[in-house]
């Protein structure tokens, strides 16, 4: 795991992506509030809650190691609560699902961003059911496409997200937007737009 903390404010965004500093930096430019970027880890690996087979005869299974790099994110000293008014946590895709699924298992960030969510990921939502997120505010996104995925798996991910914001919606301010085009479409776009929401 890598990471790189760029301090403006007092308050923190926890970026984390898979992508290259320059990508980072178009998701958070003009940004007044502090981001702490973590990148470095094995996507299907350390993003996924638990063990579930591959969605693609060329991939890789998801070996369930999320709570692994939860807890090396919880010990970095950048996360130090004293030194932030607000902390917040975004991801796209598998990191999508990851922001959303530590904020079940902490109660550190006061919102995150699930940009394009990876929410069909097996037994989510059920497991979503009886594990709150612990925030007060969240921003669930996707491709108007998504849902067309030729992969039966993956093609659920569209009533996976609104079933899963309907029941954050229970206990915290949230909003759903549908944005044009695939998963694949304008990754940094729709971050931004649920960071600028965020943080309003």
């Amino acid at each position: 795991m890598r990471t790189t903390l760029t301090k403006r404010n007092q308050d923190l965004l926890v970026l984390v992506t898979d992508a290259e500093n320059e990508s980072a930096e178009l998701v958070t430019e003009g940004l007044d509030t502090s981001v702490l970027t973590i990148s470095g880890f094995d996507w299907n690996k350390d993003l996924s809650p638990w063990f579930a087979p591959k969605v693609f005869k060329k991939g890789e299974d998801f070996e369930g190691k999320a709570d692994d790099l939860i807890a090396e994110i919880l010990a970095l000293p950048e996360l130090n609560q004293s030194e932030w008014n607000h902390m917040y946590i975004c991801g796209y895709s598998l990191a999508g699902l990851f922001a959303l699924y530590m904020t079940t298992k902490c109660d550190l960030f006061d919102g995150f961003v699930c940009a394009s969510g990876s929410l069909w990921f097996p037994d989510f939502i059920s497991y979503l059911k009886d594990h709150p997120a612990h925030v007060t505010k969240a921003y669930f996104s996707l491709g108007d496409k998504e849902k067309n995925a030729k992969n039966p798996i993956m093609a659920r991910v569209e009533d996976c997200t609104k079933e899963a914001e309907k029941m954050v919606y229970a206990y915290a301010e949230t909003t759903f937007e549908l944005n044009p085009g695939n998963h694949f479409i304008d990754a940094e776009k729709r971050m931004r737009k649920g960071i600028d929401w965020l943080l309003k």
